[in-house]
């Protein structure tokens, strides 16, 4: 039979772990789960599954047999590593089908990754608008919160060109930018739609006369775009800091370095950034940016950054080893050079990385986007 809590004529019955979970939880909630998130980023996928099991069974209906069994104070102990238990289930994703969680966070890595954005901020971000619960979520509603857009307009004009016989001996044509907007946060989907944002750009790059380039911003700025509340902005940073996304899912990410899809490139994290980046390398990320957004290919600095530190890392006049390419000819030391004697024969830093990025570009497109199967155009090269 059924009681009714609100009833005052039901006599209410202590219930040991009940009372332990609350202090934990509601009490202590926010103390427990700081001193919990080291030991969750370590216990990892185990404890999180096992404390999953232990809730998913229905742990507090068994609560009176516990009692009976083991006599109050065993419960009272039992229920302190339930509630640590709890506590360690809070920072991980849930869908209503256990075997689909996996399933649903690898989508969130894959259009983060394609985006250039940390996948772990994006999981945290809804874990934290959802209370943990991802069921049927697009990541791109949480991931449009993540960039910044510039969204620009070319009209092709015919303009004069002056010679030894006038200002306008000639005339030639030139595509003029006639539009230049910035979009932000959930606006972006202004230009790009609600889903599917890496297809709309590269058809938007495509078209000869639009020119859409992306940049992300970290997980603060996303919650602030959002408004979120104090407390959702406290979950999504706990979550975080506990390292249970990484140690629960960081399998499904291709986070090796040295090798990416046939490229030869060096680490790069699942979010798409370069780690582990010399200084010569770092100090020329302006200028890869500078070339990758003029070229249309922004969103993939990181990767360009990790070939470079792979390839030469940062050192001589062709840090992005482009001699050898199709565009090596932009220098004009290379003109007319073949065979071996083309090695190295760029001699400016910034040619290299522009003829770098245009090969990059190139092979990006006969792949129809695919970055995987771009970086496969890529032989990685034996080097001592």
């Amino acid at each position: 039979m059924s009681q009714n809590p609100n009833d005052p004529n039901e006599q209410k019955k202590s219930n040991p772990l009940k009372d332990v979970a609350s202090h934990f939880i509601k009490k202590k909630g926010m103390q427990a789960r700081g001193k919990m998130a080291k030991l969750a980023g370590k216990a990892g996928k185990a404890a999180a599954k096992a404390a999953a099991k232990m809730l998913k069974a229905g742990i507090l209906k068994i609560v009176g047999a516990v009692v009976a069994a083991v006599g109050v104070p065993a419960a009272l102990i039992m229920g302190v590593i339930i509630a640590v238990c709890v506590i360690l289930v809070s920072f991980v994703p849930f869908t209503d089908d256990e075997g689909k969680t996996e399933e649903q966070v690898k989508k969130y890595m894959e259009v983060s990754m394609a985006l250039n954005v940390d996948w772990k901020e994006v999981v945290a971000f809804d874990m934290a608008r959802y209370d943990n619960d991802l069921t049927g979520k697009d990541p791109h509603d949480a991931i449009s919160y993540f960039l910044d857009i510039q969204y620009e307009e070319y009209t092709e004009k015919e303009v004069c060109e002056a010679g030894p016989n006038g200002p306008c001996e000639k005339k030639k044509k030139e595509m003029q930018k006639t539009k230049s907007e910035s979009y932000s946060g959930p606006d972006v989907k202004k230009i790009l739609g609600d889903t599917d944002f890496k297809k709309k750009i590269d058809e938007i790059n495509a078209s000869g006369s639009k020119k859409v380039t992306t940049s992300s911003h970290g997980l603060e700025k996303a919650m602030e775009l959002a408004k979120f509340s104090k407390s959702q902005k406290e979950r999504a940073r706990e979550i975080l800091e506990a390292g249970m996304l990484e140690g629960m899912y960081g399998h499904l990410a291709p986070t090796t370095g040295g090798f990416i899809g046939g490229m030869c490139v060096g680490n790069v994290s699942p979010g798409g950034e370069p780690v582990n980046l010399n200084a010569k390398v770092t100090g020329y990320l302006p200028k890869i940016k500078e070339m990758a957004e003029k070229h249309g290919v922004a969103q993939y600095v990181g990767i360009l950054a990790a070939q470079m530190m792979q390839e030469s890392g940062g050192a001589g006049n062709d840090p992005m080893q482009a001699s050898e390419g199709h565009y090596g000819d932009m220098s004009s030391s290379c003109i007319g050079v073949k065979g071996n004697a083309r090695v190295g024969c760029i001699k400016d830093p910034n040619i290299s990385i522009e003829a770098g990025v245009r090969e990059f570009k190139d092979v990006l497109g006969k792949a129809n986007g695919d970055i995987a199967l771009a970086l496969q155009s890529y032989n990685c090269a034996t080097r001592s």
